[in-house]
């Protein structure tokens, strides 16, 4: 399943995630594109990586392969690999960027369960929930951004670089 651009419209988030993640046969993948900063307007959100690391989870059946932020450079772009900060109790916050960002990610389907049954959250929040004596962790800034908007009529080449980057 390929999702250029519509995630940020539906306003039921975990209803749409859901239904994309049954859709799918296992083995199937879930490519997704959705804004991530500076697209104040043009739909219901703006989402983080904090979304796919916790939603794509052994638990909701699927293996999560990589988080990207496409990187203009000049008429082409890098794949910014996004590491999974909330891993080490942090928050990954990208920082600020000077024009559009995208958030692209990849979750291939493992196993055939029930999305959900116990509701994602935000990682950095986990072991504060889980143990009132606990401290909230800083953030960690993974980095500054500055670069050129490119529109998502390239996500479809993006996704294929990336398919090739996990399947050979």
């Amino acid at each position: 399943i390929f999702d250029g651009g519509s995630l940020e419209h539906i306003f039921n988030v975990p209803t749409a995630l859901g239904n994309m993640m049954n859709m799918l046969r296992i083995g199937g993948c879930l490519m997704t594109s959705v804004p991530a900063n500076n697209w104040l307007g043009h739909g219901f959100y703006q989402f983080g990586p904090e979304l796919p690391f916790r939603v794509f989870t052994p638990a909701n059946g699927f293996k999560l392969h990589a988080v990207f932020l496409p990187v203009m450079t000049g008429r082409d772009f890098q794949l910014l690999q996004i590491p999974d900060t909330g891993a080490f109790g942090a928050r990954g916050e990208i920082g600020r960027t000077a024009t559009y960002t995208l958030l692209m990610f990849i979750a291939e389907k493992v196993t055939q369960v029930v999305p959900f049954l116990r509701w994602p959250q935000q990682r950095d929040y986990e072991s504060v929930w889980n143990d009132p004596n606990a401290s909230h962790q800083d953030s960690m800034v993974i980095t500054n951004l500055n670069f050129e908007p490119e529109r998502l009529s390239i996500a479809r080449r993006m996704f294929r670089r990336v398919k090739a980057l996990i399947r050979p």
